[in-house]
């Protein structure tokens, strides 16, 4: 019985989201039309927009520098240039425009599920010049399947929730299916609250490349991610950020 109830109320919410979904998706277009944002770099002058009314895209504007730049700056300065990295939660793509530009990485996968915050991505790599850099409009979750995303804050629209829904029409990808053969050298995850299912669908990539994990998990989450990282031999070296990110480094012991 409580099983039928449990569905019953899931599915329910699932019909909810998704109608929150048609309402939000014109509403973030009407109200945040995008605003240009530049950034002065030692090598690039990168030219891109953010939605207007975003908390991120204010911060951008307002000190002409990229989002989390000490986070950033640490990761430069820890781990060099060069190499390949996963932006999973790319967003507009502050995060992937650094990897890029700054740490002159030979290839960025910027995994971005949202559609409106997707078209915004794909818009910032075309108009960056950058090369290195692949958008993809998918989810990444433990398994491959389907899901729904919404925006839970519309003067925040970073913050996308994703939903298991068999029905949904994102299609969920695992971090090992995308990233293939690649010898990754960092996974950077801001997933609202799929941290531990991204790292789980990265197991393989994680014992073949130990890649340096920026991740951003929900405060309830932090002791179940590293449950996952610490026994592979990884160790905390760094927390930044508002919103706390953990620098997971391996250390060459399991």
């Amino acid at each position: 019985m409580a099983s039928m109830v449990a569905t019953k109320f899931r599915n329910a919410l699932i019909k909810l989201r998704r109608k929150q979904r048609s309402i939000t998706s014109p509403l973030i277009r009407r109200i945040s039309p995008y605003k240009e944002l530049t950034i002065h770099t030692e090598t690039h002058l990168l030219k891109f927009h953010g939605f207007r009314d975003d908390y991120i895209t204010h911060r951008i504007s307002s000190t002409k520098e990229f989002y989390e730049l000490p986070m950033l700056s640490f990761i430069r300065d820890r781990y060099g240039t060069g190499g390949t990295y996963i932006d999973a939660g790319a967003f507009i793509g502050n995060h992937t425009l650094f990897f890029s530009s700054v740490c002159e990485a030979t290839k960025v996968i910027a995994i971005e599920p949202n559609t409106e915050s997707f078209r915004l991505l794909s818009k910032n790599v075309e108009s960056s010049g950058l090369d290195s850099i692949t958008p993809l409009n998918v989810a990444v979750g433990a398994k491959v399947g389907k899901a729904s995303s919404e925006v839970v804050d519309l003067l925040n629209l970073g913050m996308n929730e994703i939903v298991n829904d068999p029905d949904g029409d994102l299609q969920v990808r695992t971090i090992d299916e995308i990233a293939g053969s690649d010898d990754v050298k960092l996974i950077k995850i801001d997933t609202e609250g799929w941290c531990g299912q991204v790292i789980s669908g990265a197991s393989d990539l994680i014992e073949r490349c130990h890649p340096v994990i920026a991740a951003e998990p929900k405060p309830e989450s932090v002791e179940s991610i590293d449950a996952l990282l610490l026994p592979r031999g990884y160790a905390r070296v760094g927390e930044f950020n508002r919103t706390p990110t953990y620098i997971y480094e391996w250390n060459g012991s399991e």
